[in-house]
């Protein structure tokens, strides 16, 4: 679903910018999202939730709808970038290096500049975060989701503001899962059952059966400000 997203709003499935919880289950692993506190190890590294990171991550999406779609000031850009790297393996002293080195940095500054230029005029700097099975990530992640999904924008450790204003935040879980499993098992439908023969169970028990276990996760407030969809399995009919 999330890819599909990503293909509708964004143009591409690879315009997703995916965040597995299962790697932050400890405390001192969501520095690698949000930083370390100052004096702690890693204070000075840049984390993967930065301001500059995130409008990087919206750029390189412009970039790839940009050249999907057949921008020709971009791909004109990209093959000068090419002559002037062939023409580099052709330089015969330091000097030469160097002054094709030039160049090169000084194109693709033009293609940065070009891309920025674009996105802004577009009002294109939007992404898709996928939090995946966020129930396993620490609870300083979602504290960091809550004063997101309710302001759009959180803090660093370092108390720098990120601003997620233009992203849309997903964010999958299991929670409930094995209730759903077991429910729907005991109602005969579970894997590919005959459904005329059985009763199905309702999309509302789901539901139910799905907040009951979240709500044992989250807690009211971050339950409040996300749209909860729950997912029913798969029948032989959805299949055909």
């Amino acid at each position: 679903l999330a890819e599909l997203l990503a293909l509708y709003f964004l143009g591409s499935e690879s315009s997703l910018t995916k965040i597995e919880c299962a790697n932050y289950p400890e405390k001192h692993e969501i520095s690698r999202l949000i930083g370390s506190p100052p004096g702690y190890l890693g204070y000075s590294e840049r984390p993967l939730l930065a301001q500059e990171r995130i409008e990087r991550y919206a750029l390189e999406v412009h970039r790839r709808r940009l050249l999907e779609g057949g921008d020709e000031v971009l791909r004109g850009m990209y093959g000068n970038i090419r002559a002037l790297r062939e023409k580099r393996k052709s330089s015969r002293s330091p000097k030469e290096t160097e002054a094709a080195d030039k160049r090169i940095f000084a194109a693709e500054a033009e293609i940065s500049k070009h891309i920025a230029e674009d996105a802004s005029a577009k009002r294109a700097f939007y992404i898709i975060l996928l939090f995946d099975e966020l129930e396993k990530a620490h609870k300083q992640l979602h504290d960091l989701l809550l004063e997101v999904n309710d302001k759009g924008r959180s803090r660093l450790s370092n108390g720098e503001e990120i601003n997620l204003k233009n992203a849309f935040v997903i964010m999958t879980s299991n929670a409930g899962s094995g209730k759903i499993s077991d429910a729907v098992r005991r109602r005969g439908t579970y894997g590919f059952d005959d459904p005329a023969k059985s009763k199905p169970t309702s999309l509302r028990e789901m539901e139910n059966l799905a907040l009951r276990e979240a709500r044992k996760v989250w807690s009211p407030e971050f339950l409040n400000r996300v749209e909860v969809v729950v997912f029913q399995p798969l029948s032989r009919e959805d299949l055909n």
